[in-house]
């Protein structure tokens, strides 16, 4: 599988046969900038740990509790009432996966 990716800040675009984690300089070799994986799209929590808005930790627990819940509540709003993240960082989380799933310019 080929991966594309994507600089948020320059907006350099690489490729690679390792996913990101797997890399040895996972920041943009243009700018030094925070890469995100634009294919296969990122899921909305994978987005708000590469930017450094929650951990995985903080994921897994809101993940859990999703589970157990016995009313289904997307994990964008269940991560807010869990005071995880904030408005502005889900919107922007959702704007970048938006971008990726349409193929737009990831901002």
């Amino acid at each position: 599988m080929a991966y594309k990716f994507k600089c948020i800040n320059c907006g350099d675009i690489s490729y690679s046969a390792a996913p990101l984690e797997l890399q040895k300089f996972p920041l943009c070799e243009k700018c030094g900038g925070t890469v995100l994986r634009v294919q296969p799209p990122m899921k909305l929590g994978e987005i708000l740990i590469a930017l450094g808005i929650m951990s995985e930790q903080d994921l897994k627990r809101a993940l859990e509790v999703q589970e157990k819940m016995t009313e289904h509540l997307v994990i964008g709003r269940l991560l807010i009432k869990l005071n995880l993240i904030g408005r502005n960082e889900l919107e922007r989380a959702l704007q970048i996966q938006r971008d990726m799933l349409s193929g737009a310019q990831v901002q």
